[in-house]
């Protein structure tokens, strides 16, 4: 994307702030970090659909920064981090662990597919109210400094030729709630793909 937009963008300097593995709790703040050098300036917010699942984690290949949500007032948690290495050398993770966390979220899950016969996501309701509030911050953070923002979102291959879940809703109500333009590339993918081009990179993003 920052190469088709450097291509097709002359008469902008295009920067490209993505990083690997973040959740858009932590791409808000990323954003947030910079925006005062982008006054004025047009940013487009790129997300990947799983992006929203990472929100609500404190740890993933290590601490991260994370907000709990209470009436959609966030609180941003830190001090927790430490680097990795210490973290898990003082969190260790133990197979009994793995077992809790395995029933806890598969009995429910297996339980609304196979009887209640409806879909069921892990921990849905807190994925929605912390995201929707990242939104309401973002749009308030381009707002306050003037920046000219949209939206960008992709899809996660298992996914992008499957029927638009929880996240694509969140995502698309969201952004029209608090104004800000979006573009969905799921079409732009499947048609790419339909025409044999090879969309997704080694690291299953889109190229």
């Amino acid at each position: 994307l920052p190469d088709h937009l450097a291509k097709n963008w002359t008469t902008h300097r295009v920067l490209n702030f993505g990083v690997a593995g973040y959740g858009f709790d932590q791409i808000l703040l990323a954003f947030e970090s910079q925006a005062e050098s982008l006054k004025g300036q047009t940013a487009v917010i790129g997300l990947l659909d799983t992006d929203l699942d990472r929100s609500v984690l404190s740890v993933r290949s290590g601490p991260k920064p994370y907000f709990t949500e209470t009436d959609g007032a966030l609180e941003l948690h830190t001090d927790h981090i430490t680097d990795s290495a210490t973290y898990f050398a003082n969190h260790p993770v133990r197979p009994l662990s793995y077992l809790w966390t395995y029933l806890r979220i598969n009995i429910p899950r297996h339980w609304n597919v196979w009887v209640k016969k409806t879909p069921w996501n892990c921990e849905l309701p807190q994925k929605e109210r912390i995201n929707a509030a990242l939104f309401d911050r973002l749009a308030q953070s381009c707002e306050t400094h003037e920046i000219d923002c949209s939206m960008a979102l992709f899809h996660n291959p298992e996914r992008v030729g499957l029927a638009p879940d929880w996240r694509s809703a969140l995502v698309h109500r969201e952004s029209e709630r608090v104004g800000l333009p979006l573009v969905d590339t799921r079409e732009a993918i499947l048609a790419a793909q339909a025409e044999g081009v090879e969309v997704f990179g080694p690291d299953r993003h889109p190229n």
